[in-house]
Order: structure tokens, then sequence, then C-alpha cells
């Protein structure tokens, strides 16, 4: 009985918002820096990922294939995240970096933030695209 809720928790479902929220999450992981700079962001984003249900494997293999993005592309994480909590929106990043939870993720980095929006729009993107050619 256990061993097929771990299953079916780590197959998960191919609905189209089990699928892109595999992919945004995945991208998100793949864009996260090491679990000593931000464990809180890990911990979010693993809750997350089991509370959906979505697609484990689905979010692995989008995470090994954003980390190796995450790295050739690390300046561009820095300079959005540097727009990000100096720019415009910096008075809704200051709020949001200091909330009890969020202090954890590390979102006082520029490049961790960056990363995160690179990750989110990354993996909206192409979980639209594979639920889109999967329905």
């Amino acid at each position: 009985m256990l061993t097929r809720k771990i299953g079916s928790l780590l197959r998960g479902q191919a609905t189209p918002f089990q699928i892109v929220t595999a992919c945004v999450l995945g991208a998100m992981l793949g864009f996260a820096p090491s679990a000593a700079q931000a464990p809180g962001l890990y911990v979010v984003l693993f809750a997350f990922l089991a509370a959906t249900n979505a697609n484990v494997g689905l979010a692995l293999l989008m995470a090994a294939t954003t980390r190796l993005l995450s790295w050739s592309i690390a300046p561009t994480s820095f300079m959005v995240g540097e727009f990000l909590l100096d720019g415009p929106t910096a008075p809704l990043a200051d709020a949001l970096v200091h909330l009890p939870v969020i202090a954890w993720c590390g979102l006082s980095y520029y490049a961790v933030a960056g990363g995160q929006a690179i990750g989110l729009t990354l993996g909206l993107f192409a979980g639209t695209a594979m639920a889109r050619s999967l329905g």
C-alpha cells in the first residue's frame, strides 16, 4: 500500500497542469544555487513538487538540463537579479526577501533571484510547449 502511494507520487499524472508544473519546478531547481546558499529554496520547491503530484522524472530531467544552461548563462542571471532587486521592483523584492519562510531561500543574492526568474520563464515556456504537444 505504501509502495503504491510512493510510486504514484514519483510517477505523477500526465495532466497538462502537472506537466507544466513539473517543467517549471524542474527549471527552478536547475537554476537554484547550492543548498548551503539557499537551503529553504530546495525545501519549498520539493514541497511544491510533492503537493502538486507533478511528474518527478520530468522535473529531474528539466532540472538537469537547466543546470547545464545555468552555468553557461550565469552572467545573465546576475544581471536579471540585479534588475529585480535594485531596479523598479526593488520595494516588492525587499518585502519578499524579508518574509519569514522566503528569507531562507537566498533570494537576496542577485544570481539566485535572477536564476529563479529565468527558470520560471523557461519552465513555463517548455511546459506549455510540452503539454500542447502531448495533448
